[in-house]
């Protein structure tokens, strides 16, 4: 019979690593979504090299 493991506690959400796709990050860009930017701006967020070039030729962007 294995051993019961206690469960981690959750980290806070400062201490999480947000890895944000593309389409998260010009989501959150428009104006009506400043929940998700606050609930973004809780963590730390990271972009991958990929996403941000892909962000940066968003055509929708000027």
């Amino acid at each position: 019979m294995a051993a019961k493991v206690a469960p981690r506690p959750f980290p806070s959400p400062e201490k999480l690593r947000m890895l944000l796709d593309s389409n998260i990050i010009i989501y959150a860009a428009r104006p009506e979504n400043s929940e998700l930017r606050r609930f973004i701006a809780q963590c730390t967020p990271a972009v991958s090299a990929l996403s941000y070039v892909e962000v940066l030729g968003y055509h929708r962007f000027s």
